[in-house]
């Protein structure tokens, strides 16, 4: 999914993405997550899509793939 997204504007994306959340919103399915000032507090967990094969430090995780290649992840 993420190397068809990098492929796009985020101007092309933000009408279907602004629909979905009018939806969302319409159907009372956010309410759990309101906090402070009627903002939406949602924890999300980007480890598994950030990575590089070249840019990694000292505190990244190493991942040996099947293929032989290494990739790098930070660690949050």
């Amino acid at each position: 999914m993420r190397k068809v997204l990098d492929l796009l504007e985020p101007a092309q994306v933000r009408p279907v993405f602004k629909a979905l959340l009018a939806l969302v919103q319409r159907g009372k399915m956010l309410e759990a997550y309101r906090y402070l000032d009627g903002a939406y507090l949602i924890s999300i967990d980007g480890t598994g899509v950030f990575h590089s094969e070249s840019v990694h430090c000292d505190n990244c995780c190493q991942i040996k793939h099947r293929s032989g290649k290494i990739s790098f992840r930070a660690l949050a």
